[in-house]
């Protein structure tokens, strides 16, 4: 039977308005219990299908996932039901601290208020390390504004509690790496150095010196090393350490590299602490969509970057860039190492101070950018000499010290842990070089623990994710197919190995052990390759223990083992995302290549296999998907980019709709046409798109109504059933800029639609033609570029050009040649920046007033949508033949009409009619005309605009493109009709308007023609 939707809607109401709940509750407090068991049993199967499983102290409960969550409490609050759900949560079972947490987030009171928040913050940003104490409510207040996401009041907050859980672990790490890791290395300390004193001979492309080494070779204590006596030295140095071990460093979030690099600086330089806290706190205040490809964020790092420059330049430092980890980096992805060294391309423009990286990685970290390094520093073994140095401030005795170095093999960290077993056990040590670690660290045992059944189980059981006397008791055993010791002997065994704190560390509970990282990177390839036969076995048993476990991380151990089982023939395990998302880059690392795929797509990351495969696999279509929907563009690109003959694949596969969407979203439309009309000669033009994943649905809408505006408002308007379905997919899709694009004018083109966002503006901005509105976002745009460019906001040429500002076409525009970085795509957009600088024509593009830094530092694209020049920037660019541009073209003069006044006749219509102006000229053409006409020199004006505007590319000359043949044949057209019904510039704009010559060149052409003289 089927269950009544408003029972299943207040069962998911009170999921949102809970932490972990028990799935009986739900049911109960939703008034059920009186429903059939088949009819509660389907609510609780729905219901289960939103929620991931969360075990702890042997119970079982559901956590409702954060975007449902969202969801559900969004339509509630539009709907104004937020309040009497919270009402009725509050009387319902299970009121406890999580879910009094939601409400106090939600209504913004008690520790969630705005002022309980920013003094909490405000406080411990203060304090120079936390303590446990600080560090709970951090925690708290972070989990339940993740949950909840802007609806949250204090959610613009949430970077800075970030920050601040990401500076107490980078403290914490800074504290123990000297102390516990660093041995030797003099002369690789005098490499750093000459590397930071040399001559910078360019600022970009950045170089850097690489550091390189296996585990434990002492990269990273190398780095701390040297920065700690460049300090003692007195340099003027400001470092700052990138680590991407924490997760919250991500170059998908320029802006927040930027933040995090702001907040490093403005401890070092406390002077400019506050102008920097302030500008960081505001930036962090507005909401960021990882990936996004936003100009707006640009504006922000510039920014930014100018009170950057300002405390760096009065210090007179060099600023030193640690970027560490890079092997967990490029673990993200191939591509965010290069899109990392593009940020810092982009600081190095803004900021013209010496910038030094040093960047250090396990394995080949920068494979992919090679020109990227200016100098390696490959770290070998220690030297003999340096190896007795180290043991010099040990009690070792001399004479072990030649066994030491053989079986260390110049390791720090074999030279640290030998010692620690030769201390306790001389005899330990045998003069044989080439021993292995592992069979090394076996014999160790074999004297150390005293239970010989002990020293055979451990072969297998050290290798637990977490070791515990109970599972030393019942696991083990099965390990080594031997009698089970007793308790009191797993106890004793358990003691023994908790005193080898070299080799294990208690886990955070305190309740097990496991061994140290460093000693994993070291020791479980071995393992694996030893024991190739028996671990998959064991690993299978491994996971099925701790899955029958209630610890707090049994259910990571047992995903964990289950993984790793995959080795053999085990099958794969049933992965939780909220699992999943527990296991960090390392430990993900330790797993085999098919689980670490099965993993990421759980995940929604990238697989492995794409990684490395030339050529298309099944798994090809997932990860482009992924990659997309994450707003990872480089990585996107480097899917697309190995999937072979794209014009082969077929347009109704898997891979064939994802790499459409792709090609849709990146600027390449002319592949995505073909794409789109070969489905429809394949299969035909209405498909169900709610069965897409959703960024696939939204671009089969956009694309719909791109290349037919009007049949598809007619559409939407005549048919309630289409229009509802298109509604419901735009609302629940990640909406992009391109959906307030030919989709939302379709949609605010209708009489059942209300207009939207920037639609909402431009609407309201031209319900008074004769005195707009100008959208407050646009002009501030508009200012921040070229301040005084216009009288004053109220003039219809500055509201159109506000308008224009907030054009969709730029996303698409980002990454359009497929090269990665921005700074390549359209190379015509400088020259043609660069032509409009020097015409003293505001109203007609001239952009006199654009600051010389802004030009150098931004990316042109931004400058053209920040200056609402973009549509006319296509027009012209155009004229080359390209067809990706030319088909953007069309779709953002359409747009820029729509933004400069120009309406429907009716809903459902996509015929224009004026609203306010003469004739078929909006207000940017009538008052380009009107500027050009009040001239001095009407026509010497109109000619230096033609030049500025078509001069863009030294291959083809303005007066080339001039006397193009369509061109001609057009201007032909019009000249032949004025001179035979006369007609003066206004006229002649009138006929050029429809014949599709571009905007820009209207006006002056019009000028030229309604004069009878020639270009």
């Amino acid at each position: 039977m089927t269950t009544d939707d408003g029972d299943f809607s207040r069962v998911k109401q009170f999921a949102a308005l809970s932490g972990a709940f028990s799935p009986a509750t739900a049911l109960r407090s939703a008034g059920l219990q009186n429903l059939l068991p088949t009819a509660v049993s389907e609510i609780a199967s729905r219901l289960s299908e939103l929620c991931d499983i969360v075990r702890s102290d042997g119970t079982e409960t559901w956590l409702l996932r954060r975007n449902e969550r969202q969801w559900i409490l969004n339509s509630l609050n539009k709907s104004d039901e937020l309040t009497g759900a919270m009402d009725r949560r509050r009387s319902q079972p299970e009121f406890n601290h999580d879910a009094e947490d939601l409400e106090g987030a939600l209504s913004g009171i008690q520790d969630f208020a705005l002022g309980a928040l920013e003094a909490l913050a405000n406080r411990l940003e203060q304090l120079t390390r936390l303590r446990a104490a600080d560090l709970e409510p951090v925690e708290r207040i972070t989990t339940t504004l993740e949950r909840l996401g802007e609806l949250a009041p204090g959610y613009k907050l949430l970077p800075r509690f970030y920050g601040l859980l990401n500076r107490e672990a980078d403290e914490a790490r800074r504290d123990t790496i000297l102390t516990d890791r660093f041995q030797g290395r003099g002369d690789q300390i005098d490499d750093i150095v000459d590397w930071i004193n040399a001559a910078n001979p360019s600022p970009v492309p950045t170089k850097c010196l690489l550091i390189r080494g296996l585990p434990g070779i002492g990269k990273s204590a190398l780095l701390e090393a040297a920065c700690q006596r460049l300090r003692s030295q007195g340099m003027n140095l400001v470092v700052v350490r990138l680590d991407f071990d924490r997760p919250a460093l991500d170059v998908l979030d320029p802006v927040g590299l930027t933040l995090e690099l702001a907040r490093q600086v403005a401890i070092q330089i406390p002077e400019h602490a506050d102008d920097l806290k302030a500008r960081r706190m505001a930036i962090a205040s507005e909401q960021r969509i990882k990936g996004s490809r936003d100009a707006r964020f640009e504006q922000q790092e510039t920014q930014l970057s100018d009170l950057l420059q300002e405390a760096l330049g009065g210090a007179s430092a060099t600023l030193l860039l640690v970027v560490d980890t890079l092997e967990i980096l490029r673990g993200r992805g191939p591509s965010h190492p290069y899109q990392l060294f593009e940020w810092i391309d982009r600081l190095a423009r803004s900021i013209p101070t010496n910038i030094r990286v040093i960047a250090a990685g396990r394995g080949e970290p920068l494979q992919e950018i090679p020109d990227r390094i200016g100098k390696n520093a490959d770290l070998s073994g220690l030297r003999d000499g340096e190896v007795d140095q180290l043991l010099a401030r040990s009690d070792i005795s001399p004479d072990l010290w030649p066994a030491i170095r053989l079986q260390a093999d110049g390791n720090p960290m074999m030279v640290r842990i030998i010692a620690e077993m030769a201390k306790e056990n001389p005899s330990s040590l045998r003069d044989d070089a080439g021993t292995s670690a592992l069979a090394f660290l076996n014999r160790w045992l074999f004297a150390r623990v005293h239970d010989p059944n002990i020293r055979r189980m451990s072969e297998h059981g050290l290798f637990l994710r977490e070791i515990s006397a109970e599972a030393i008791a019942t696991l083990w055993p099965k390990f080594a197919d031997v009698p089970a010791p007793t308790r009191a002997e797993a106890d004793q065994a358990y003691q023994e190995l908790a005193e080898m704190t070299w080799l294990l560390n208690r886990t955070s509970d305190g309740q097990g052990l496991r061994m140290r990282p460093e000693f994993r990177r070291l020791l479980l390839p071995k393992y694996y390759t030893a024991f190739a036969r028996t671990a998959p076995k064991c690993d299978r048993m491994a996971a099925a223990w701790f899955g029958n476990r209630t610890t707090a991380e049994s259910d990571v151990d047992a995903l964990y083992h289950g993984l790793q089982a995959l080795r053999g023939r085990a099958s794969p395990p049933v992965i939780k995302a909220e699992t999943a998302y527990r296991l960090d880059e390392e430990t993900i690392s330790e797993l085999p290549v098919n689980a670490q795929d099965l993993l990421r797509l759980a995940r929604h990351e990238r697989s492995e296999s794409s990684r490395s495969a030339e050529g298309a696999t099944d798994r090809f279509a997932v990860d482009l998907t992924l990659m997309m929907e994450r707003g990872d563009w480089g990585e996107a690109f480097d899917v697309y980019r190995k999937i072979g003959n794209k014009n082969q694949l077929d347009p109704t596969s898997d891979l064939g709709r994802a790499a459409r969407t792709f090609e849709w979203k990146t600027g390449r439309w002319a592949s995505a046409l073909r794409s789109l009309r070969r489905q429809d000669r394949m299969i035909g033009p209405d498909i169900d798109w709610n069965r897409l994943p959703p960024i696939e649905a939204l671009v089969y809408l956009e694309m719909r109504a791109e290349f037919g505006v009007k049949s598809f408002a007619m559409r939407v308007n005549n048919e309630p059933e289409f229009r509802s379905r298109v509604t419901e997919t735009v609302v629940r899709s990640r909406r992009s800029d391109m959906t307030f694009g030919g989709l939302g004018l379709a949609l605010n083109f209708t009489s059942a639609e209300a207009p939207q966002g920037r639609l909402l503006d431009i609407n309201e901005c031209w319900e008074d033609p004769k005195s707009p509105k100008t959208p407050a976002i646009g002009w501030e745009r508009i200012q921040q570029l070229l301040l005084g460019a216009f009288a004053g906001a109220d003039h219809p040429a500055a509201a159109a050009r506000a308008c224009a500002a907030l054009t969709p076409y730029n996303e698409p525009l980002q990454d359009m040649p497929g090269e990665q970085s921005d700074q390549a795509a359209i190379p015509q957009f400088r020259a043609l920046i660069e032509n409009l600088r020097r015409l003293p024509l505001p109203v007609n593009g001239g952009i006199a007033n654009l600051d010389p830094r802004s030009f150098e530092r931004l990316n042109p694209l931004a400058i053209l949508c920040d200056a609402g020049l973009l549509a006319e920037a296509l027009g012209v660019i155009a004229f080359c033949g390209n067809r990706n541009i030319n088909l953007m073209a069309r779709g953002a003069e359409y747009w820029r009409k729509f933004a400069a006044g120009r309406r429907p006749t009716a809903p459902g219509s996509g015929n224009f009619r004026f609203k306010g102006w003469r004739w078929d000229l909006d207000a940017t053409l009538w008052h380009r005309i009107e500027e050009l006409e009040n001239n001095v020199d009407p026509i010497g004006a109109s000619r230096q605009c033609l030049e500025a505007w078509l001069a863009f590319d030294k291959a083809i000359p303005a007066r080339a493109l001039l006397r193009s043949e369509p061109l001609t044949k057009k201007t032909g057209r019009v000249r032949a009709t004025l001179q035979q019904k006369g007609g003066g510039a206004y006229a002649a704009a009138r006929l050029l308007s429809p014949l599709k010559v571009p905007t820009a060149l209207i006006p002056p052409l019009a000028i030229l023609l309604g004069a009878n003289v020639d270009f």
